[in-house]
């Protein structure tokens, strides 16, 4: 069931959720675990670490591959100059 393609990395299974699946499943967490993670902070949450940029494609023209269309790039990630 994890391995058929519809689970991402963000996408949380709670305890119960895997207990339900048969997994065995413990909530007890050494206080040395807490402190190492202190050790190494998460950003924030503010801007996520991925992203998701489609591509459109231009139709295929005379047998070749379709190619990327030329102004795909999201607003400020580059190109020329702001104005």
């Amino acid at each position: 069931m994890l391995s058929e393609g519809r689970w991402t990395h963000d996408f949380p299974i709670t305890v119960q959720a895997a207990r339900l699946l048969g997994l065995k499943v413990s909530t007890e967490m050494p206080r040395i675990v807490y402190d190492l993670m202190d050790l190494y902070p998460q950003g924030g949450g503010i801007k996520p670490s991925v992203w998701y940029v489609p591509l459109r494609r231009a139709p295929a023209q005379g047998g070749l591959p379709a190619q990327p269309s030329p102004d795909t790039r999201p607003e400020g990630t580059g190109g020329s100059a702001s104005r």
